[in-house]
């Protein structure tokens, strides 16, 4: 019932914000809520609460990489959700507000983001060169071009030899070069593939 529930309010929302017990962690719970958000594809902020506890005073006593540390270590645990920001709250020292909604707002740019043609057919020519493209049976995955299409997501539209030689770990790939070039964060991209020959 409750990962139902969940699931029916990720997919009517246009934004996911993950709140995570700083004190007891990544579980079982929050990765299967992760895989959910992952799965409908929604931008999404990871709110780590009590952060006051966990830092046990403050990250002094802690020392100073403890936060670099903890954030590495969520980020494993979240494996699902790759590049999202993470906050740092705690109720009681009334901190990380500010940073949340800052979050908030850069991911929901990135939501409507316009991405020009001429440029998005840079970066991915730039990174098809660095990294060869799939082979099926003997036959390799022409990437022609992409142009962004109207969607509820950065969604692009990518032309190429055949659909079917698209690989799910190629075209994440090329979703991590477009995302960290236009510096979209962990935002989505949603991509269609149309085969056409080349002329």
């Amino acid at each position: 019932m409750l990962f139902r529930s969940a699931a029916h309010a990720i997919d009517r929302c246009h934004l996911a914000v993950l709140a995570i017990d700083a004190v007891q962690g990544v579980g079982l719970v929050e990765k299967k809520i992760a895989g959910l958000i992952q799965k409908a594809q929604r931008p999404c902020v990871v709110a780590v609460t009590k952060w006051d506890l966990a830092s046990k005073g403050g990250e002094k006593t802690r020392g100073a990489g403890f936060r670099k540390e903890y954030e590495e270590a969520l980020r494993r645990g979240l494996f699902f959700l790759p590049d999202v920001p993470v906050v740092f709250l705690s109720s009681v020292k009334k901190t990380g507000l500010e940073d949340l909604g800052e979050s908030v707002t850069m991911m929901l740019r990135a939501r409507s983001v316009k991405i020009g043609t001429g440029e998005l057919n840079r970066v991915l020519l730039r990174a098809t060169e660095a990294r060869s493209t799939p082979v099926k049976a003997g036959k390799k995955l022409r990437v022609y071009y992409a142009t962004q299409v109207e969607g509820p997501l950065p969604t692009l539209m990518g032309f190429v030899n055949s659909p079917a030689l698209m690989s799910e770990a190629y075209e994440r790939y090329l979703s991590n070069r477009v995302r960290e070039h236009f510096q979209l964060g962990g935002c989505p991209l949603r991509w269609r593939w149309r085969g056409r020959e080349k002329k």
